[in-house]
């Protein structure tokens, strides 16, 4: 199983590593961890920063008791939700588990936007980036390397040509396109 874990609010590494031990207390074996991502956040102006990484563990646990126990540690350490998209002391998220596709009220596997979203795919590509979607049926080292793609496409657009010309001055103009080596881990 497969779990997205960021934190935008407060002291973020402590809140994370905080619920990562809770969640081992509550029956998760972590097995594996990504490197920590600092991740603008989705739909939250003005907000801080996210810490993101993603854990791959072992649980007994059925996907419905994980994800109350997942609310039961976000709550644990002052998540609110009184609103969407509001900051947190700490999120967890359900990405993955095995193979299995799910899709009940309050809980859908995989993750229904796992694949739009590179503060999930960066990371889970440094644990697994030859891990199957199980809908989409793609790696997950080709879904990331698409969205990068997606983010980053050239242009024969005259018109920009044309304005970097009037405006560099004889100098190479300035990269517009964050590139992937910007992700950088923590």
């Amino acid at each position: 199983m497969y779990i997205g874990v960021g934190s935008n609010l407060g002291r973020r590494g402590e809140h994370i590593r905080h619920g990562l031990k809770m969640l081992k207390k509550r029956g998760f074996r972590i097995v594996k961890q990504s490197r920590v991502y600092k991740t603008k956040p989705v739909a939250m102006p003005g907000a801080r920063n996210f810490l993101n990484l993603v854990v791959a563990t072992d649980t007994r646990l059925s996907p419905a008791a994980c994800l109350a126990e997942f609310r039961a540690v976000e709550t644990a350490l002052g998540r609110g939700r009184l609103r969407r998209n509001a900051p947190r002391t700490l999120d967890l998220d359900l990405l993955l588990y095995g193979r299995q596709v799910l899709r009940q009220r309050g809980l859908t596997i995989p993750h229904p936007r796992m694949h739009e979203r590179m503060f999930v795919l960066r990371p889970l590509a440094d644990i697994a980036p030859g891990l199957v979607h199980p809908v989409l049926r793609r790696r997950v080292r080709t879904l990331m390397r698409r969205m990068m793609n997606d983010e980053c496409r050239m242009t024969n657009d005259n018109r920009n040509s044309s304005f970097v010309n009037r405006h560099s001055s004889g100098h190479r103009p300035p990269a517009t396109v964050p590139h992937r080596d910007q992700w950088k881990a923590r």
